[in-house]
């Protein structure tokens, strides 16, 4: 069952927004909740084509959550000029802070020859917690990179299966972003196993110039080695799925268990879509389940998933109909697999694969 967030659950940001310059907002989770801007241009980062899009990626840090990370593409536009490189950069924001002031210069992480649409910060990469991870695409590549693999410090880019939509740019005249009149959202759509970072999906809109193309899902057991097409029946009886908000939630046999066995783990892979959202598995990938009833989940578009690993909870955003959430989902989950339960594998939070406080 799920139930819908009222009023009273929101807590909404200051209307005072006329005098925030662009850049990213910290919410400090006080009560009450106190909205910290952050001028990224103080910083250097000044040029308007460091952040091109009308949704610029930037994620927080699973394993180590006081770091902000985002992506930036400052070398794209001047020919000369004392720029930042175009790449990861991550920003310490520290418990208690109140002001910009407060803050260090953001420090490049790596650098990136390709752009960024979305991507994934921090996880677990061979069994063990890996706070260098990073994992992002674009719309023909796929960037893996950390600290802990044998390529060093190198970002290794590997080929999609297919290509995705690159989004709509900021228009720039004498020096400026023109903001309006776009208002697209990101074109792609990607997940990451909070418990084995070389199980990776990707979806995206094949065109944002027209409503055609093939929809696809796909998934990589092994980092973007090799892919499956995950698309299945999701395209079953819809004109336009339109699949988004891609989510994966790992099952283990033993909460303590670190194994990535295909035997001992397995993973629920979620993705939002005109019609709802839909739950497959990584070993019965392309057979889609609706989650919940029309009554529980109406019949509207998905756009994003999230799953809160300490309570156990699934949060579904809607266009329109506002944000879902549904309790202890993993039991949720595996009454759609009851084969799963009869072989050991376990409800319960999520939380061993994540930082369990903020320093």
């Amino acid at each position: 069952s799920t139930e819908r967030l009222g009023e009273k659950d929101v807590i909404s940001s200051s209307d005072d927004d006329d005098d925030m310059d662009q850049g990213l907002a910290f919410v400090e989770g006080s009560e009450p909740m106190l909205r910290v801007g952050i001028d990224l241009g103080e910083f250097g980062f000044e040029d308007p084509h460091c952040f091109p899009y009308f949704v610029q990626p930037y994620a927080l840090n699973s394993q180590s959550p006081t770091q902000l990370v985002f992506w930036a593409n400052c070398s794209a536009g001047e020919e000369a000029g004392d720029v930042p490189p175009s790449g990861w950069y991550a920003l310490d924001i520290p418990h208690g802070i109140k002001s910009q002031d407060q803050l260090e210069p953001p420090k490049l992480l790596v650098g990136t020859e390709g752009e960024v649409y979305s991507f994934v910060a921090g996880g677990f990469t061979r069994g063990q917690s890996d706070d260098s991870l990073l994992v992002g695409i674009n719309g023909t590549h796929l960037h893996y990179y950390t600290a802990a693999g044998a390529a060093g410090s190198q970002v290794l880019t590997k080929a999609l299966p297919t290509k995705f939509a690159p989004p709509v740019v900021f228009d720039i005249r004498d020096g400026e972003t023109v903001v309006g009149p776009i208002s697209h959202d990101k074109t792609v759509s990607l997940a990451v196993s909070p418990r084995d970072s070389s199980i990776i999906a990707v979806t995206g809109w094949p065109s944002v110039k027209v409503n055609d193309g093939i929809e696809s899902i796909w998934v990589t057991m092994d980092a973007g080695d090799s892919w499956k097409n995950a698309t299945g029946n999701i395209l079953d009886g819809v004109e336009r799925a339109r699949p988004s908000g891609l989510l994966i939630i790992d099952f283990v046999k033993s909460q303590n268990h670190s194994s990535s066995s295909n035997q001992d783990s397995v993973s629920a892979l979620l993705v939002g879509t005109t019609s709802g959202a839909y739950v497959s598995w990584t070993d019965k990938l392309g057979l889609w389940t609706r989650i919940g009833s029309c009554d529980q989940l109406p019949l509207i578009m998905v756009k994003g998933l999230s799953y809160e690993h300490f309570s156990d909870t699934l949060v579904a955003a809607t266009m329109g109909r506002g944000v879902y959430v549904m309790r202890k989902a993993k039991a949720i989950l595996l009454q759609m697999r009851p084969d799963l339960l009869e072989k050991g594998f376990k409800t319960g939070s999520s939380e061993r694969y994540f930082a369990s406080k903020i320093a």
